[in-house]
């Protein structure tokens, strides 16, 4: 009979930092891997004082966005959570080097949404597959919406006749112009 004493070797410990988020727009990165980064040696703890400085500092930017409520102690920016994060364990992608590197991607990540992929593409945990995941992203959220196909549009597009509606436009104004 085994004893009740003995730790599995799979078996580790984890701190959940208790937490809500406050944002339209959730990652499913996990929130958890702070405490996960610390214990695991990806990043090391701050001294004391820094600790504490940090808890001011982060108290009063917390009173500035969500006021002094109790129900709102616990709020913080979901995205700049996910930021800080990933800075601390080397996994925030570098925007400024993408820019030159992967143009395409660098846009994607600035003005798309934030997902847990743009998490993977450096780093700890780096998926090769991330890229792709990203810039197919639309496609992949779309493509369920698509449950009939439709019969090819008429053979002149909108834009194209809009484009040709303006430039008469401007012919007619010039010519009246110059009568």
């Amino acid at each position: 009979m085994a004893s009740r004493s003995t730790v599995p070797s799979w078996f580790t410990l984890r701190i959940v930092p208790l937490e809500q988020r406050h944002t339209e727009r959730h990652s499913s990165f996990i929130p958890e891997s702070s405490s996960t980064a610390a214990l695991s040696g990806l990043c090391s703890l701050p001294s004391q004082k820094a600790m504490m400085e940090d808890i001011v500092k982060r108290n009063e930017k917390r009173i500035d966005l969500f006021g002094t409520s109790q129900s709102q102690i616990l709020q913080t920016n979901y995205i700049d959570y996910l930021d800080e994060l990933a800075s601390d364990i080397g996994a925030k992608p570098d925007l400024v080097s993408l820019l030159f590197q992967d143009p395409k991607l660098a846009v994607k990540l600035y003005f798309g949404p934030c997902n847990s992929y743009q998490y993977r593409l450096a780093g700890p945990g780096q998926w090769e597959g991330a890229r792709r995941a990203i810039l197919t992203q639309k496609q992949r959220i779309l493509k369920p919406l698509k449950t009939r196909s439709l019969k090819a549009a008429s053979a002149l597009p909108a834009p194209l006749l809009l484009t040709l509606l303006g430039l008469l436009a401007i012919l007619m104004a010039l010519f009246f112009q110059i009568q």
